[in-house]
């Protein structure tokens, strides 16, 4: 299989593209969990 220039660059732009877009979805989700918590942890405190 002949791998040429620009496929190869394409390919490595997918990927930097997945890398981010996993990273940013985890940073979310984590961050929403978080709040999630807190807002759990002050709501069973408030009562």
């Amino acid at each position: 299989m002949k791998v040429t220039k620009r496929s190869h660059w394409a390919f490595d732009n997918l990927i930097v593209h997945q890398a981010t877009v996993g990273y940013g979805f985890t940073k979310t989700f984590e961050t929403c969990h978080l709040f999630s918590q807190a807002v759990l942890d002050n709501f069973t405190r408030r009562r």
